[in-house]
């Protein structure tokens, strides 16, 4: 299943929508959305440039500047909201994972140190967890989810972990220290999950594609001399918006698409 192709369920149709552009490769996924914008405001610039006078089109430049200013900062303020929003949501994703990683690294090595005969069980349940992880959960994260093999896989970890009595005071301290380790990575593991599902409110994309169109839109309405030098303006200013759109797209989604973040911080628990 290539990551074109996965089945978007559980979703409203806006998300759906946002999660199909982040997983499709970055040249399809920016055509689409910028290539589309670019499209529209030639149309828009042409037909305007058709029907319009031009001398009224130019006349606008002076009430229609100042208007277009202020909807200018409005606009870049709430551009700046969604970007941030979705550079934090990306930095704690990939911090997540580092910090799974990290944890289940040093359980292996503190489990390893008990004189338990389920020690090695334990060791293998935890190998066995990153590498379903790796085959399974990072294909579903792609989808918005956690992968349902992988919640088994850490349970049946969990449940070697807890059966697993110490017999010496010895074995006490070294199982209490691997405690801190698993809680580590069992809370690192909720933060991983959480970060797949929609962030932002449906309502705020819907805001966000409004004064998109609002922006884009209004520039067609301010006249110059020159249609090749209008529409140059105008088809910059779009690619610009589009541009910033796009990412905060991507970046709202951390593990889909080709910014996604790589399980590699597994494979160096796994040795590979």
């Amino acid at each position: 299943m290539t990551p074109a192709s996965v089945p978007l369920n559980g979703l409203d149709p806006v998300a759906t929508i946002l999660l199909w552009l982040a997983v499709q490769p970055v040249g399809v996924g920016a055509g689409l959305l910028i290539g589309g914008g670019v499209l529209i405001t030639v149309a828009g610039i042409t037909a305007l440039t058709l029907l319009a006078d031009r001398a009224t089109l130019i006349e606008n430049n002076l009430v229609g500047g100042a208007k277009f200013a202020f909807l200018a900062q409005v606009f870049a303020a709430l551009l700046a909201f969604v970007l941030v929003d979705g550079g934090i949501r990306y930095t704690n994703a990939r911090g997540s994972l580092q910090s799974e990683a990290s944890a289940l690294r040093l359980l292996d090595e503190t489990v390893s140190e008990l004189g338990l005969s389920a020690r090695e069980d334990i060791r293998a349940a935890i190998r066995a967890y990153a590498d379903t992880v790796i085959r399974s959960e990072f294909i579903s994260m792609q989808q918005g989810r956690e992968s349902p093999t992988a919640a088994v896989a850490i349970n049946h970890l969990i449940d070697l972990y807890v059966a697993a009595a110490p017999a010496t005071n010895r074995d006490a301290m070294i199982k209490l220290q691997a405690d801190s380790f698993l809680t580590r990575a069992l809370s690192a593991r909720a933060d991983r999950i959480n970060a797949v599902r929609p962030g932002l409110k449906t309502l705020i994309w819907v805001i966000v594609a409004f004064n998109t169109g609002l922006a884009i839109t209004f520039s067609w309405f301010f006249g110059n001399p020159s249609y090749i030098g209008q529409l140059s303006m105008s088809v910059l200013l779009t690619t610009a918006i589009m541009t910033v759109v796009y990412t905060a797209i991507l970046l709202n989604h951390p593990f889909s698409g080709d910014l996604a973040i790589s399980p590699q911080p597994f494979h160096f628990l796994l040795g590979h």
